[in-house]
């Protein structure tokens, strides 16, 4: 159900906290709680706090643009996130003591930091599933990178300031964490690019060969003739586990295509030269992925799963998935369409006014900010299409580029 294995966010916390807390009592020992020790501390409670928000930050744009090496963070981003947050309170309890002995901040620098504060417990607060479905998925999503994109600002600003580069602070306590923030900041906006670019590309493809029902029997033309010349070919890939994916293609020619279709031959071929995944789902071996604790009403579900395919603008996920007899919450971040391979589950929805059955070869969809309770009877195996949407602006904006990188081309396209 696109969840990821997780290991327990509160250890994370309060491993987070009392390490903060001890460098906080370290470094007031040695330098006194004057004013002096108390901003040698804030300075070392934060970079130690950066720590954990920076791949809380940049995780999932590190594995975007890197690869399935840097999954651990992707998978564990609330884990630093809230570890950030716990890390992060002694420093808070620096500026008001600072406050208490009368050298408190500017006004101007304590609300921008307090800012930043702020940003930081609504995230941590709005991360609990119940909270950030109440929030929508909108609205999570503009808390989540309005917050976390300001948070990072407000570090770049503390870390950028100082400017005495032949002494030894600048080496150790500045330039280290500066080379952090920009490297955050420029993976995450090659990763927005990216994704953009991609989203983009695939619209654009879609347009221009869109050719309605002819492109149809051109396809069908040649799947019946596949026999004759051009023949299908299959390599089979074995990946993760034990189960086989075959890639399938079929090459197209104008030769081969009827006489009134012959020109469509080099648009088809263009866009269905990627591969086509196919998997066997019923067989496939499966991960653990544990469900949230806090989800679990009845039972001991024990949940699995296992990516199959991945769009190429990376906003849909094909998965398989199964658990065993339990009942529990479930709460939607993204649109998830399911097919029932086997097994039976009851559903019910958020408003608890109806029951649905659910049993192999039944469908189901899911929109993102949704919820329902699963109540699982027999061992269930389903295959799930998992899509994130794109909030208004930014499909508009997907939209405009498309467009504008039609005109570029020249595209002839009837669908402009």
């Amino acid at each position: 159900m696109g969840m990821q294995p997780r290991t327990n966010p509160v250890l994370w916390m309060g491993i987070a906290f009392g390490a903060s807390l001890a460098l906080t009592a370290a470094v007031l020992a040695a330098f006194g709680a004057d004013e002096e020790g108390t901003r040698h501390a804030l300075q070392i409670t934060a970079r130690f706090s950066f720590l954990f928000f920076w791949p809380a930050y940049a995780g999932s744009a590190l594995y975007a643009v890197l690869g399935d090496t840097f999954s651990p963070l992707k998978q564990r981003g609330r884990e630093f996130g809230l570890a950030f947050a716990a890390a992060h309170i002694p420093h808070v309890g620096l500026v008001a003591w600072l406050v208490y002995i009368g050298a408190a901040p500017t006004y101007g620098t304590f609300v921008f930091f307090g800012i930043a504060v702020v940003f930081t417990y609504l995230l941590a607060l709005f991360s609990v599933a119940s909270l950030r479905q109440a929030l929508g998925p909108i609205g999570w999503w503009l808390l989540r990178n309005i917050g976390l994109n300001y948070i990072m600002y407000a570090f770049a600003v503390d870390f950028f300031r100082y400017r005495e580069i032949g002494k030894a602070m600048f080496w150790i306590g500045y330039l280290p964490f500066d080379v952090l923030v920009i490297a955050g900041v420029a993976l995450c906006a090659a990763t927005f690019l990216l994704r953009i670019a991609r989203q983009g590309e695939v619209l654009y493809r879609r347009e221009k060969s869109a050719l309605g029902s002819t492109r149809v029997d051109v396809v069908s033309a040649v799947a019946r003739k596949r026999g004759a010349g051009a023949p299908a070919r299959r390599v089979s890939r074995p990946l993760r586990g034990d189960a086989v994916y075959h890639v399938v293609t079929w090459p197209l020619r104008a030769a081969q295509l009827p006489p009134n279709t012959a020109p469509l031959a080099e648009n088809l071929e263009s866009t269905m030269s990627a591969p086509i995944v196919v998997a066997a789902p019923s067989t496939a071996d499966l991960e653990p992925s544990p469900i949230e604790p806090n989800w679990i009403l009845a039972g001991t579900p024990q949940a699995r799963i296992k990516k199959l395919a991945t769009s190429a603008d990376a906003l849909a996920n094909v998965v398989v998935w199964d658990c065993t007899p339990g009942r529990f919450d479930w709460h939607y971040s993204q649109d998830e369409t399911v097919v029932v391979i086997s097994g039976e589950v009851f559903i019910t929805s958020e408003d608890h006014k109806q029951e649905r059955r659910l049993g192999p070869g039944d469908m189901a969809f899911f929109p993102a900010g949704s919820s329902a309770t699963w109540r699982v009877t027999e061992h269930i195996r389903k295959v799930a299409v998992l899509r994130r949407t794109l909030p208004f602006p930014l499909g508009e904006a997907i939209g405009a580029s498309v467009k504008l990188l039609k005109s570029f081309k020249g595209n002839t396209s009837p669908f402009k």
